[in-house]
């Protein structure tokens, strides 16, 4: 991952966002788990074990993340990310199709599912 980072200031330097997108893509792409899921706890996305671990690995990953804020200095993501089935679903199916110019894509769902749980901490909204 440090190879590929997609980011120019590198990985250090990388939002918790950019770097569990990162991370979400790369193992969605590297597809490491070839056992399908029970299709009683997940139904018609059994086969999709990869990208719903990689969601699920990412979601841990970014309760209790710190952002630093030039302004405001470090913040704590303090609410985990909470999505309806529905959501989930459609996230899950998205994610099958992941490339690597999608990281920033990704990385902004993840931003903007943590910031809409934490909006004392999201940046000013102005647009």
């Amino acid at each position: 991952m440090y190879r590929d980072f997609p980011f120019q200031m590198g990985i250090e330097e990388a939002s918790p966002f950019k770097k569990v997108a990162a991370f979400t893509v790369n193992f969605v792409k590297q597809r490491p788990i070839m056992s399908h899921l029970p299709h009683s706890r997940v139904g018609d996305l059994a086969d999709h074990q990869n990208e719903i671990l990689a969601f699920d690995v990412s979601r841990d990953a970014l309760f209790g993340a710190k952002i630093t804020c030039p302004r405001r200095g470090e913040l704590v993501l303090e609410k985990r990310i909470i999505i309806s089935l529905h959501y989930w679903r459609d996230l899950i199916a998205a994610l099958s199709t992941v490339t690597d110019g999608d990281v920033n894509h990704v990385a902004l769902i993840y931003e903007a599912l943590v910031y809409n749980l934490n909006p004392n901490i999201s940046y000013e909204r102005v647009i």
